[in-house]
């Protein structure tokens, strides 16, 4: 890492321990030494704003929070694909590198992204709000650009395969699925053809479409009387009427349902025992299936209870939406069964289980005060404050805030290595499968190592010796504590 280099040079040129030996000024300077033959190390400065270093596969340069990157290595043995990824100006801006796939955004003003096709040919889009849009491809099939509302054409926008525009919305036109597309006064005025599709849109007043042998709709006077017919060619056709504020219906098969006052009424029924019927937003009973392999249940009185039950999941909320507890199987077909048992009394508290054939996993959140993580696939992390009140997304605020955050944090990613650290980094342990170590700023330290050996620290490192075969005396290593990663080869005695 050149950055970490650089950064570590700085400091160490002109003191006596030179890496990978540990050295603890925190908050103002800080070195971590992890493993001789991976190279792992960490600079600090300021308790943590500034940071780079090496450690569980990944480099990282950092200066919080302007800007955080990161770069993953590749390792099978641990499913891990290779990675890049930048922070900054956090939280607006990202980007993101790996897969052949690229994005990069700073909200709300730029947004682009690149990706493979599945013939290694290579799209990208992008767009700089309000006003500009625009793509390519290595094939030249899709570039485009649009200077909005002006004029301008765009690629694969919501749901269309193209859309152009003058005017915006004074005029448009848009392809999709071989339908072309005319508007004028966008959404009220338009026209669209195609094969076997025709569409004609004059609102309020009426507009109708039609996919021939599959779909058809109507509307006069919309939004108030609507129709719809679906799936036209399947053996059971979805057939939808709405009269606002009166009256809607459903028919597909034998399943019917009912609205009154559409949306706050509504019942429904199918010959396979399904059974519905809603107040909505307050009251709602149901229970069916699709036959006796899925059957499940919904059922809530809000914000007194609410329950939902299937084949894999068993779920019921108390005082909607503050407390949940949810449990899940999901059986794998010759795969390990997954399970998970969740409980949140939110915002305050999350705890949850899951496994996954021998491998079990737990977190749970103490909001604001703690949280810890186990995940199945193994590492742990524990903190002390823990602001953040939602579990994904977890790792995105804790590397771009730590030092503003964290008053005790524990966390390892490998089996090799787990550290501890307190605020600004002002005590450190640092634990791997060959030591342990702990140390405070300008006072020294203390090591005990798996093969006997204890050594001492104090005075900023001034005074050091050890203790195995007796008591020895070790060189100065100021600011200390000094202490270096065992040599897997190194004779103790």
């Amino acid at each position: 890492m050149r950055v970490g280099a650089l950064l570590g040079a700085a400091w160490l040129g002109s003191s006596c321990a030179l890496p990978p030996a540990d050295i603890n000024l925190a908050p103002l300077f800080a070195h971590e030494s992890y493993s001789i033959a991976e190279g792992e190390h960490v600079y600090e400065a300021l308790g943590g704003i500034a940071s780079a270093g090496r450690r569980d596969g990944r480099e990282h340069v950092a200066f919080r929070p302007l800007f955080h990157h990161r770069e993953t290595f590749a390792d099978e043995a641990r499913a891990i694909r290779a990675s890049t990824s930048l922070d900054f100006l956090f939280p607006l801006g990202h980007a993101h590198t790996g897969d052949g796939e690229a994005r990069t955004y700073l909200f709300p003003f730029f947004f682009r992204t690149s990706r493979l096709d599945l013939e290694d040919r290579r799209d990208v889009d992008w767009l700089v709000l309000p006003f500009f849009f625009g793509g390519s491809a290595d094939d030249g099939a899709e570039s485009y650009f649009a200077f909005f509302p002006f004029y301008g054409e765009i690629r694969n926008f919501l749901s269309y395969e193209r859309v152009r525009f003058a005017l915006f919305p004074l005029w448009s036109q848009s392809w999709k699925d071989e339908r072309e597309a005319w508007f004028f006064l966008w959404p009220f005025f338009g026209a669209a053809s195609g094969e076997g599709y025709d569409m004609l849109r004059l609102l309020p007043f009426y507009a109708h479409s039609r996919v021939a042998g599959r779909e058809e709709s109507l509307a006069i006077l919309w939004p108030f009387y609507t129709q719809e017919k679906r799936w036209l060619d399947a053996d059971h056709p979805l057939e939808t009427s709405l009269l606002l504020p009166f009256y809607g219906r459903q028919v597909m098969g034998s399943f019917e349902s009912t609205t009154v006052l559409p949306p706050f009424i509504g019942w429904s029924h199918d010959d396979d025992d399904f059974r519905s019927f809603q107040i909505w937003p307050i009251f709602l009973t149901l229970s069916g299936g699709d036959g006796e392999n899925r059957p499940f249940e919904r059922f809530y009185f809000r914000p007194f209870y609410a329950r939902y039950r299937s084949k894999e999941i068993d779920q019921h909320v108390y005082l909607w939406p503050l407390i949940w507890d949810r449990s899940e199987r999901f059986p794998g077909d010759g795969e390990p069964i997954t399970t998970a048992q969740r409980f949140m009394a939110l915002p305050f508290w999350q705890s949850w289980t899951t496994t996954h054939g021998e491998k079990r996993g737990s977190y749970f959140q103490l909001w604001p005060l703690v949280h810890a993580d186990h995940p199945a696939d193994g590492g742990s992390e524990v903190q002390i404050f823990s602001p953040w009140p939602y579990h994904p997304y977890q790792d995105y605020i804790q590397r771009n805030l730590e030092p503003f955050l964290t008053l005790y944090r524990s966390e390892s990613r490998t089996e090799d290595l787990h550290t501890t650290r307190g605020p600004l980094g002002i005590f450190r342990m640092i634990e791997t499968n060959d030591d342990w170590r702990f140390s405070l700023p300008l006072l020294g330290g203390l090591r005990t190592t798996t093969r006997g050996r204890v050594e001492f620290s104090l005075l900023a490192g001034l005074l050091r010796f050890r203790t195995d075969d007796g008591l020895s005396f070790l060189p100065p290593a100021f600011p200390g504590p000094g202490f270096a990663p065992l040599d897997p080869e190194e004779d103790l005695h």
